[in-house]
């Protein structure tokens, strides 16, 4: 069985060494271990590129965000897994911002575990259900949320709307409400919006908004 090379990060020495024993009888294979994203940073950097990077975080810092977003940028073909002890939705919509492929609760089993990062292999984003519950239903803490550009993407400004609403959990009818326009019109904007950033259905389009700076809660005014 062909093994995936994974790189395992946490700050914590006995958790690093637990996950790695975990992972011994798995597909997944532990090449690099180190206490801090820099170190995993370091190692792609020289050229040592994994499939899969396992980050524990530590607090969940401003920092460790931004190296994971340099992290992903580097290494653009990896899969990056965050394994974090906070169920904070603050921390998770900054993670998908900087492009984590997943976050994951430290509580959660082996097997529930391995079948994460299983699903992780096959294009999936995974994160635990009650915080993309709330991630989507508008229930957001975030900080600093950069100012999203009107043209991200090609989209209009109804279309960047129509995300926010998205964002903030909106059915049709309320989205109609809100912008002043028909349910009809709201699916066919939902139909345009999909196809440009490539979602198949409203929460990928959610998680999309929020990794793009789309989470504010306030709607621009704009024109059909």
């Amino acid at each position: 069985m062909k093994k995936t090379t994974t790189f395992l990060i946490d700050p914590d020495r006995l958790c690093r060494e637990g996950l790695a024993k975990l992972l011994e009888d798995s597909p997944f294979e532990v090449v690099f271990q180190d206490a801090s994203i820099g170190g995993a940073l370091a190692e792609v950097e020289a050229g040592r590129v994994p499939e899969v990077v396992l980050v524990g975080y530590g607090a969940g810092t401003r920092e460790e965000v931004d190296l994971i977003a340099k992290l992903r940028e580097a290494a653009i073909e990896a899969r990056i897994i965050v394994l974090s002890s906070q169920k904070n939705t603050r921390l998770l919509a900054s993670s998908l911002k900087a492009g984590v492929d997943a976050f994951l609760l430290k509580d959660m089993s082996a097997e529930a575990l391995e079948r994460a990062l299983s699903l992780v292999m096959t294009g999936e984003k995974v994160m635990p259900t009650q915080l993309a519950t709330m991630l989507i239903s508008g229930k957001l803490d975030t900080i600093d949320a950069p100012v999203a550009q009107r043209n991200i993407n090609g989209l209009s400004g109804r279309e960047v709307q129509i995300l926010r609403c998205l964002v903030n959990g909106y059915p049709n009818k309320v989205i109609a409400s809100r912008l002043s326009i028909t349910e009809a019109t709201v699916k066919v904007h939902l139909k345009g919006v999909l196809k440009k950033i490539n979602a198949t259905n409203r929460t990928q389009a959610a998680i999309w908004a929020i990794r793009n700076g789309l989470a504010e809660d306030t709607l621009e005014t704009a024109a059909s």
